[in-house]
């Protein structure tokens, strides 16, 4: 399971299992290990089958569908371009039974 506290970290870790979908209903998956933190781009977990720009080329629309099977994970998207800035928090697909998590206030 992941850490109870995001502040000390974790020695373990668990693999995130990822599905992108683009407006077609055409599928994509990835696969990436992560221990208490990770911080990476769709560019690098999606890197093969022509990658994301192909799957999901610019004019277009997609969705990510992002799971664990160690536990729950916490995670958010952070755009920062000569375009536009922004971030927002992912949204639950599904509950966790029961977990805890400490995470700093700084």
């Amino acid at each position: 399971t992941p850490s109870t506290n995001v502040y000390v970290g974790s020695s373990s870790s668990i693999t995130v299992s990822t599905l992108l979908y683009n407006d077609a209903s055409q599928s994509l998956s990835g696969s990436f290990s992560v221990g208490c933190y990770r911080q990476d781009s769709f560019f690098t977990v999606f890197n093969r089958g022509g990658g994301i720009n192909r799957h999901i080329p610019a004019g277009r629309t997609g969705w990510i569908r992002i799971s664990a099977s160690g536990g729950p994970i916490l995670g958010s998207v952070i755009t920062r371009n000569a375009m536009f800035q922004g971030g927002y928090n992912l949204p639950a697909i599904s509950l966790y039974s029961n977990h805890e998590i400490s995470v700093p206030n700084f």
